[in-house]
């Protein structure tokens, strides 16, 4: 992913964002403005015009409320680009992938002052929110990535013990994790990336299996077994790349 991509992921992202908060806010207002309530200055009984330049200036100056909804939903955009980020890097925090993953922060930055200064608005209040949340992000995201890397683990050692489970029983190691045995097992590692599961070669008659998944940093968790290993060793994964 280059920084073309990621500067169109962060504006299209955003961009959805402030539609979608907009969207929350206006439909919230709406069914708040009732008569005598707290909301019921809420001019949309006012000319088609008024009423346009209300809603603009609502959006170009946000308020808190605006601004909480803008939050909830740039949260997990950051989080995301950051684990998209954080599968091929073997060091998500060195100089060239931050690089990579602040050019569009900073873009959107300097657009928004911009504006800010030309057409009197204050949009600076996004960039300077998001600015906020992406260092937040950035402290937190160590975490989430350890969190979701046990996951997967707990997850992998649950689908081998049943596919030793399945040899005990049928005498065979299975073809395919797409066996009706497994349907009951998650099949997913980390997201949007499978288990993968495969025979390999047979060592004085013992076949051996070889189960993995890809992790982040660009590394990959194998596990190479037969029937001896498994049963009397504990299991290790082996990260590599």
């Amino acid at each position: 992913m280059n920084i073309c991509n990621s500067i169109w992921l962060l504006f299209g992202q955003t961009s959805f964002n402030l539609a979608f908060c907009y969207y929350l806010h206006h439909q919230f207002f709406n069914w708040a403005s009732v008569p005598g309530g707290r909301f019921s200055n809420f001019p949309t009984s006012q000319s088609p015009v008024r009423y346009l330049q209300y809603q603009m200036n609502t959006l170009t100056k946000p308020g808190s409320f605006l601004l909480v909804l803008f939050a909830l939903f740039t949260v997990p955009t950051i989080l995301y680009a950051f684990y998209r980020f954080s599968l091929p890097f073997f060091n998500f925090f060195n100089l060239s992938v931050l690089i990579y993953v602040a050019t569009p922060l900073i873009v959107f930055l300097i657009v928004t002052f911009y504006l800010d200064i030309k057409f009197k608005t204050k949009l600076k209040r996004y960039s300077i929110l998001t600015a906020i949340l992406f260092v937040c992000c950035l402290l937190i995201f160590p975490w989430v990535k350890a969190f979701i890397v046990k996951d997967t683990e707990i997850k992998g050692q649950k689908l081998v013990e049943a596919i030793q489970s399945y040899k005990e029983i049928n005498g065979f190691w299975p073809q395919t994790l797409d066996d009706p045995y497994f349907k009951s097992y998650s099949k997913t590692a980390i997201v949007q990336r499978p288990f993968y599961y495969r025979i390999g070669k047979s060592v004085d008659g013992d076949t051996s299996i070889v189960f993995y998944f890809y992790s982040f940093d660009g590394l990959q968790a194998r596990l190479r077994i037969n029937s001896t290993k498994f049963k009397t060793e504990k299991i290790i994964w082996n990260y590599s790349d």
